[in-house]
C-alpha cells in the first residue's frame, strides 16, 4: 500500500502524552464496527507500537466465515520504515486465506490508514 497522506495529526497530538494515554489514544484512533469487531491488543517498544487485532469477514452469503489476524508497525521514526506511517502484515495461513479469498488484503489495511487519517483527534478525551 502506498502511503500518500501522513498520519502527522497523529504524532503531533501523541507528543505531549504518557505511555498509558498514548496507548488509548491509538486505540481511539482505531476503527470499529464493519468488520472491526475485536479489541486492539497495544505495546510499544522503542521502534513502534505494535498493533495487533483481527477482522471479522462475511462469505458472499452475509455469513461470517471467519478472522482475519493482523499485526500493525506503527513506526515512530517514520523516516526508518522509506517513509511509511505503519506496515500491515496479515498472521496465519487460514487469515491469508480469507484475505485472498475475498479480496480483503487491501481493504483492511486501507481502511485502518483511513479511520486514522480522518479522525478528529481534538475529540479525544483520555480513557473510556
Amino acid at each position: 500500500m502506498t502511503i500518500t497522506k501522513p498520519l502527522a495529526h497523529i504524532w503531533e497530538k501523541m507528543k505531549s502524552m504518557d505511555k498509558d494515554t498514548r496507548i488509548e489514544f491509538l486505540r481511539f484512533c482505531m476503527p470499529y464496527g464493519s468488520g472491526f469487531d475485536t479489541d486492539f491488543e497495544i505495546e510499544e517498544n522503542k521502534k513502534c507500537y505494535i498493533i495487533r487485532s483481527a477482522y471479522h469477514c462475511m462469505d458472499s452469503n452475509g455469513f461470517y466465515c471467519g478472522w482475519i489476524d493482523f499485526t500493525i508497525h506503527f513506526w515512530k521514526d517514520i523516516p526508518c520504515n522509506k517513509g511509511k506511517d505503519f506496515t500491515f502484515c496479515i498472521n496465519g495461513r487460514y487469515s491469508h486465506h480469507l484475505a485472498d479469498k475475498y479480496y480483503l488484503r487491501g481493504y483492511i489495511s486501507e481502511a485502518i490508514y483511513e479511520h486514522m487519517y480522518y479522525t478528529n483527534v481534538n475529540k479525544f478525551e483520555g480513557g473510556y
